[in-house]
């Protein structure tokens, strides 16, 4: 019977070994969704509450807008057309929470 693994050969992983195994592995869409669902939850929560939280929303949702524009980054159509609304509307939101800001902070 034949050896299957020359054990002769195999090497130990090491930790840049590790690193790239998980690169390889690693889909960032899943962090930028993660971000968008987190801090534009969070902001609109804080936003709707009265108190002290409420003007630290619009820090919060100022805070989720890279996440947004990264994610239509990445799903944008290679005609690259069919995303220009959306990109308007997250700088539209960008000045609406800097708006807040100001209002609130200063």
């Amino acid at each position: 019977m034949a050896n299957l693994i020359d054990l002769d050969k195999v090497k130990p992983l090491t930790l840049r070994d590790l690193a790239q195994m998980i690169a390889a592995e690693f889909d960032p869409d899943w962090l930028l969704q993660l971000g968008i669902l987190i801090l534009s939850l969070a902001a609109i929560t804080m936003v709707a509450t009265t108190g002290t939280l409420h003007r630290w929303g619009f820090v919060v949702g100022l805070a989720s807008q890279p996440f947004w524009i990264a994610a239509l980054w990445r799903a944008r159509s290679p005609a690259g057309t069919r995303m220009w609304g959306m990109f308007a509307l997250s700088i539209v939101y960008c000045a609406i929470w800097i708006f807040g800001i100001l209002n609130r902070f200063f």
